[in-house]
């Protein structure tokens, strides 16, 4: 048999367990918005790097810059994904 003060008592420690759930996710989403944004940066200085070697080798310089761009690309897809961690991460949501 419960009592109300033991009713009480698992109510506070569900809402605790709940917002400690929500902070870790917090922390989650601000480290993944991190992540994103260093793997953009990262892709960017591929796709520079590539467009350099592109303009030394005219042999490979299509498939270079074709690289570049996909590095570009995928850098941009980073970009939003960081932003929406980066909303998450503010808003929990």
């Amino acid at each position: 048999m419960t009592t109300a003060g033991d009713e009480r008592g698992d109510r506070e420690d569900l809402l605790a367990s709940v917002a400690a759930a929500r902070e870790h996710g917090r922390r989650l989403a601000a480290r993944i918005n991190r992540l994103c944004g260093e793997i953009a940066r990262t892709e960017d200085r591929v796709a520079a790097q590539r467009e350099r070697i592109a303009a030394t080798r005219p042999d490979r310089a299509r498939e270079l810059r074709r690289s570049a761009e996909d590095a570009r690309s995928f850098a941009e897809h980073e970009r939003r994904e960081q932003q929406r961690w980066n909303y998450t991460a503010q808003n929990g949501d």
